[in-house]
């Protein structure tokens, strides 16, 4: 975890109606992803690719009348973006 301070800017009204504007120094913490965290997405980047593949085949092939020809393209698209999904999810940084 990272500490910083961040300014914060109160607008206040003091006893003669007039504003003024004071600056506080706030201690923030950043909080920074860890390792398990961003595994927990892991079935988002299997599921949707293929998903959208397949449905964007279907719609398509019911387009232009190719029944097997778009969905089975639309497999392959979603199954290698997964694996790209899987090694950019996975690659040492």
């Amino acid at each position: 975890m990272v500490k910083y301070k961040r300014k914060i800017i109160k607008t206040i009204i003091d006893k003669d109606l007039n504003l003024k504007e004071r600056i506080e120094l706030k201690k923030g913490i950043k909080k920074v992803k860890t390792g398990s965290y961003q595994y927990l997405n892991i079935g988002f980047y299997l599921i949707t690719p293929l998903l959208i593949g397949i449905f964007s085949g279907l719609y398509l092939d019911n387009k232009f009348g190719k029944k097997p020809l778009f969905v089975l393209m639309g497999i392959v698209i979603g199954v290698l973006s997964t694996f790209y999904n899987l090694y950019r999810l996975t690659k040492i940084k």
